[in-house]
């Protein structure tokens, strides 16, 4: 089930359109076997949005100054 969240960049109502235009660009790709649910439309709208929250809190933490230096990390790396 789908729950609305003030950042989502569409509206609950959009997502019937949505999941169209989709099918409509899978079929003009002869994909048309592929089936889209709502349900996996849902789950693919929820990992972006957890995306979106991740890439908002890592530039949060750019922004203060919570990184780790290129050297470190390089290290860290090769050692792997």
């Amino acid at each position: 089930m789908l729950h609305a969240h003030k950042n989502w960049p569409i509206k609950i109502e959009q997502v019937e359109p949505l999941s169209k235009k989709m099918q409509q660009a899978l079929t003009s790709l002869k994909l048309e076997g592929i089936a889209l649910s709502a349900e996996s439309l849902a789950k693919w709208i929820n990992q972006e949005e957890t995306r979106r929250q991740m890439t908002l809190e890592a530039l949060a933490d750019v922004d203060t100054g919570r990184v780790t230096d290129h050297e470190k990390v390089k290290a860290w790396a090769d050692s792997l």
